[in-house]
């Protein structure tokens, strides 16, 4: 198996409570729950490319539902979006660039998983023009939106190995969680704190 096809291979677990996945995430959210963020917003982040944010983003969001939330994921990881490999083709071509970009609305893009009831919302095409995130009106709006019509969102963001813009949506979005594989590279985890000191709430580590 190829290394690009193994990366977009996600463990769907998050809601189901028997499993070893499962219980996992059981876990994890309720570690956070702890926390209760008062804007009911998670960013998920990592040092580098394939330390496990997407799979615990999606997994979480899962794990919400199975406790009868309704739950908003949103990608917000465009250099390298990976949910519609893992969900399937959004109806819409608009995604999440279009919104920030100010061309849509997020309802517009906001399509339903009806065998979980996830709704998603994704990135859009993969591009590298990372200055389309605006954190102006467009961006504010769509957090604003998703607070009014969800009771959780939880951001699969890029890592910080891929974008210069995770620091300001860690600090605009709320409570971050760092995913960190057990063999992340030291160079990466050091850029990681140093770039979101003061930011990140909780840390778990991958050991894969």
């Amino acid at each position: 198996m190829s290394r690009a096809l193994q990366e977009t291979v996600i463990p769907l677990e998050g809601d189901l409570p028997f499993s070893p996945g499962g219980e996992r995430y059981k876990q994890l959210l309720d570690r956070i729950l702890e926390f209760a963020p008062a804007n009911r917003r998670i960013f998920v982040t990592s040092p580098g490319n394939g330390d496990g944010k997407t799979v615990t983003a999606a997994n979480l969001a899962l794990a919400l539902r199975a406790r009868q939330s309704s739950v908003l994921l949103v990608e917000l990881a465009f250099e390298r979006p990976k949910l519609a490999a893992v969900f399937g083709s959004p109806p819409s071509r608009l995604g999440v660039d279009s919104v920030l970009a100010g061309r849509c609305s997020l309802e517009k893009i906001v399509c339903r998983r009806n065998d979980n009831g996830l709704n998603l919302a994704m990135a859009g095409p993969a591009r590298s023009d990372v200055d389309l995130a605006i954190f102006g009106k467009p961006f504010q709006n769509m957090l604003e939106m998703a607070k009014k019509r969800y009771d959780w969102t939880i951001f699969d963001g890029p890592s910080v190995e891929a974008s210069d813009q995770v620091e300001e949506f860690a600090r605009n979005i709320g409570f971050t969680l760092l995913v960190v594989r057990k063999r992340s590279s030291l160079k990466l985890l050091r850029r990681a704190l140093r770039t979101l000191d003061g930011a990140i709430d909780t840390v778990i580590l991958n050991n894969r």
